[in-house]
């Protein structure tokens, strides 16, 4: 583990993709984004390195989104601690099982990401959601961000106070499993459900200047130097992309 600064570690023994443990308010520990099922063992071993081990050390698992390597394992970090688990309601039902994901596998796709979309498609995440996010409304201090499109219910979680930005894989800053390039890159068109809305949300936050002082993906390490000139590169990159795309679904840039 690696303490990114007073209140917030980042798991990094998980490889697979990012698991934070955020301390938002006194008395509050959360885990935001929980990593894939077969990184279980590490993500606990990870937590008693931490002092998390007890039911009622963790009050909360807040999820980005619904995707197995970011909620895989939420099922049993609710049954070990007793803590809840939040998500966007978009995404609940999905979680909950009462909805069937669409299946994410397309043969056009590289190899290596027609596994993973083959992996998602026959083991998703299963998890009952206790508390429903809603749009801009704080979660333990935590604007809840829509960026619907990466998954129906995708979200970023933004922390004022101390401009830390938890961005799932809406923003990521390295290729997954990678912890490289290091820079902020949009979500990765293989794995979303609408590309041209997500970018347009993460745009739509970042037009807001927001004071960001810290990126933390759901790959790819914390993020904290230069970053103004970072998110710049960012914007530029999701609005060229969007001017690449299909009339219909860059209908979103042509109003920037």
């Amino acid at each position: 583990m690696k303490a990114i600064s007073p209140g917030l570690v980042w798991l990094n023994e998980l490889i697979i993709s990012n698991v934070w443990l955020f301390r938002p308010t006194a008395g509050d520990v959360v885990l935001i984004d929980t990593g894939h099922a077969v990184e279980r063992s590490r993500l606990f071993a990870a937590l008693r390195g931490a002092g998390i081990s007890q039911p009622g050390d963790l009050s909360a698992v807040l999820l980005t989104h619904r995707h197995s390597d970011h909620a895989g394992n939420a099922l049993a970090l609710k049954r070990h601690f007793g803590c809840k688990v939040m998500a966007h309601p978009l995404d609940a039902p999905f979680l909950d099982g009462t909805r069937r994901p669409p299946k994410m596998l397309n043969r056009s796709h590289p190899l290596a990401h027609q596994a993973m979309c083959w992996m998602e498609d026959h083991f998703p995440s299963r998890c009952p959601v206790d508390v429903l996010y809603k749009d801009k409304v704080d979660a333990f201090g935590l604007r809840v961000v829509p960026v619907h499109g990466h998954t129906e219910g995708s979200v970023m979680l933004f922390h004022e106070p101390s401009g830390t930005l938890f961005s799932g894989d809406a923003i990521i800053v390295g290729i997954p499993p990678l912890r490289f390039p290091r820079r902020p890159l949009p979500a990765v068109p293989f794995y979303a459900q609408n590309l041209s809305l997500c970018d347009g949300q993460v745009l739509d936050f970042l037009k807001e200047s927001p004071a960001i002082e810290r990126l933390c993906a759901g790959h790819g390490p914390a993020l904290d130097d230069h970053l103004s000139e970072h998110l710049a590169g960012l914007k530029e990159r999701i609005r060229a992309r969007g001017a690449e795309s299909s009339p219909e679904s860059r209908s979103w840039a042509a109003q920037r």
